[in-house]
């Protein structure tokens, strides 16, 4: 279309008409094919100096499409029909006005170099136009360098990145970093499970005993067997730990213990699960910030799945089990998210809960089954998800759900954080990376910045702004 439109305007020299002419008959399309086509291609005029970052902006959200400039080119052409007395010859340039080669080259579809060809043809006809102020330069956004030769599990804790360097026979490091640049490391530690890591602390099960991660050294709690069974959740809060645990047998306990996990304040079995806390019955926790403990069983009952919650409160009493029913298809697949002050459990076929008191009650939030996870990041008030190709943002009541912003005709992933209440998407394609916002009270995602990646292998850890992402 570029060329094709710098030889329309181009034709306009008239070997038989005066310079003037010549000049009112480009005035008369440049606006056509210059402000007019903008104006259709972003939805609306555009300032010229807010032109390049309005069309990356609309590129990486999807909203910028190969179809919809084809349509404002066609449409170009159509206004340009009254115009063909001016130039017998010039029906054909106004035919060919639209150029598919450009669409299949440029980042944005061709618009900022058929504005440019556009602009360099009116110059040269004696219209004074200045260049347009496009395309945005992309700069490229760098990985975090880990220089760890083994792979990682990586834990975002906002203000700073975990990395859980595991090698053979359940040797682990923990490294840690505010910055990127500036890393801590703790001495080796042997563990059989996995290590547990939240913003409150560091613990590990090894050689038959619980060790918390104190500074760069691991201080010795209690003795827990081999076989005692696992942590299905946990909450450090002022007074120490607080661990609710699925026993080998299949039981459920609830342990308090004290910060350094030396001495153990309370336990509390749940006679409600005895022998029914199995692997099918998926045990999930829920722990409030005051230390009270919701042990969830899940359960298929014809076409719906019960959530049935057992409460163990801070002074150790036990509640009859609650449940609370959800309309579902399909077989029963979770995705937990902790919070604070909330605990989100969204339900693949059945939809999305919250409890905010450790499952002493639960919120249905409408619109909750528009996404299962594959990434997940919650708050106090919202929970923001995505999963095949869709976004879902939820408050304390409703989760709306939308196709997520992505480069049109790109394949893409999706990882998602929370920085306070707000949620931030990064969508990343082979070539580009783009970051995205949703503040509280929107439901859409406003774009943010992108980048380019330095090489062709998406790197495991960066950080974009001031939100790390784990990207493997």
């Amino acid at each position: 279309m570029l060329v094709a439109s710098a030889g329309l305007v181009t034709s306009l020299v008239l070997q038989h008409t005066s310079d003037r002419q010549q000049r009112d008959a480009v005035a008369k399309i440049l606006p056509i094919v210059d402000t007019g086509f903008v104006t259709c291609v972003l939805g609306g005029p555009v300032a010229d100096a807010e032109l390049g970052p309005k069309l990356l902006a609309q590129e990486m959200s999807g909203a910028l499409t190969a179809s919809k400039v084809r349509a404002c080119g066609e449409l170009a052409v159509q206004k340009l029909a009254p115009f063909e007395g001016l130039r017998h010859e010039l029906r054909p340039k106004l035919d060919t006005f639209w150029d598919d080669g450009l669409i299949a080259e440029e980042d944005d579809f061709g618009v900022c170099a058929r504005l440019e060809l556009v602009r360099t043809a009116a110059n040269d006809l004696g219209v004074a136009v200045p260049p347009p102020s496009c395309p945005v330069k992309i700069e490229t956004l760098e990985p975090v360098e880990t220089k760890l030769p083994v792979p990682t599990v990586e834990h975002d804790l906002g203000d700073k990145v975990v990395l859980d360097e595991e090698s053979d026979m359940g040797r682990h490091v923990v490294h840690w970093t505010s910055d990127g640049t500036h890393w801590s490391t703790s001495e080796p530690i042997t563990s059989y499970l996995d290590l547990v890591v939240e913003s409150g602390g560091i613990f590990a099960h090894a050689d038959g005993r619980v060790v918390v991660l104190s500074g760069e050294h691991w201080s010795q709690g209690l003795a827990v067997p081999r076989d005692a069974g696992w942590a299905i959740d946990h909450r450090r809060t002022d007074s120490g730990w607080t661990l609710l645990w699925q026993l080998t047998g299949d039981d459920a306990l609830v342990w308090r213990l004290d910060p350094m996990m030396s001495k153990v304040l309370a336990t509390t079995a749940i006679p409600g699960l005895h022998k029914k806390w199995t692997n099918d019955a998926h045990p999930l926790g829920a722990i409030a910030a005051d230390g009270t403990v919701g042990a969830l069983r899940l359960r298929r009952t014809g076409d719906a799945i019960e959530i049935e919650a057992h409460v163990v409160h801070p002074d150790g009493k036990v509640d009859a089990p609650r449940v609370t029913r959800l309309p579902a298809r399909g077989e029963i697949e979770t995705e937990t998210c902790h919070a604070p002050g909330a605990t989100y459990l969204a339900i693949k076929g059945a939809g999305t809960v919250v409890t905010r008191d450790g499952g002493v009650t639960f919120t249905v939030l409408r619109g909750g089954d528009g996404v299962f996870p594959v990434a997940i990041a919650c708050s106090d008030q919202h929970l923001v998800a995505a999963g095949d190709g869709r976004l879902m943002i939820c408050d304390q009541a409703e989760c709306r759900s939308q196709v997520t912003p992505h480069r049109s005709g790109q394949s893409y992933t999706t990882r998602v954080a929370m920085r306070g209440e707000s949620a931030r998407i990064l969508v990343t394609d082979l070539d580009l990376t783009a970051l995205f916002r949703v503040d509280p009270g929107s439901t859409a995602p406003a774009f943010v910045r992108a980048w380019r990646w330095s090489n062709i292998d998406i790197p495991a850890l960066v950080r974009a702004e001031d939100t790390w992402f784990v990207m493997q």
